[in-house]
């Protein structure tokens, strides 16, 4: 399977791709900060300054930082 392939198919699920290394769970985002965000199990991942609002949504405890 292409890797473009693969993000639709997480796209659906609710994961984004934050950074060229990294795709994520977005039910288990706790905050997003500056230039990172804050995973459940305490993990700080990079993020591009594009994905930071599609990270941001409703029912984050954390807030968007700017």
């Amino acid at each position: 399977m292409e890797l473009s392939a693969c993000l639709s198919f997480y796209r659906s699920r609710r994961f984004l791709r934050v950074h060229r290394s990294h795709i994520i769970n977005l039910d288990h985002v706790v905050a997003v900060l500056r230039d990172r965000v804050a995973m459940r199990d305490d993990a700080l991942l990079p993020i591009r300054r594009g994905r930071r609002r599609k990270c941001a949504g409703p029912g984050r405890t954390g807030a968007l930082k700017s």
